[in-house]
């Protein structure tokens, strides 16, 4: 989970549709999720990664990344690729946070709780 301060929900929204591709997005109230879904040869699957945005708290943006899919065979080996997908995500986020001087943040899902 990554926290984005000094950003707006208009254009932390309207960047992400800039940078990401063939995705599915729906809004309610202050949480947007983005729905991401790509075919890798490596695993000979497709996988889905979920991001979350949560506006709940002005002025800043909590983020949730998921993957899944992506496995090959019985055991449903990833080869890292639902890693990958996430780790893409999150530069994606670090590069937008850069160029719009918001800041970011890495939270420690234990400390929330």
């Amino acid at each position: 989970m990554v926290r984005i301060g000094g950003c707006d929900e208009e254009s932390l929204i309207e960047a992400m549709k800039e940078e990401l591709d063939d995705y599915y997005f729906y809004t309610y109230e202050k949480v947007t999720i983005f729905c991401l879904e790509k075919y890798y040869f490596r695993v000979k699957s497709n996988l889905m990664t979920v991001i979350i945005l949560d506006f709940s708290e002005p002025g800043q943006c909590t983020v949730e990344l998921n993957s899944g899919g992506g496995g090959e065979g019985l055991l449903g080996i990833t080869w890292g690729s639902e890693d990958s997908s996430n780790q893409k995500a999150i530069d994606l986020i670090i590069d937008l946070c850069k160029t719009k001087n918001w800041q970011f943040s890495e939270v420690d899902k234990e400390k929330e709780q």
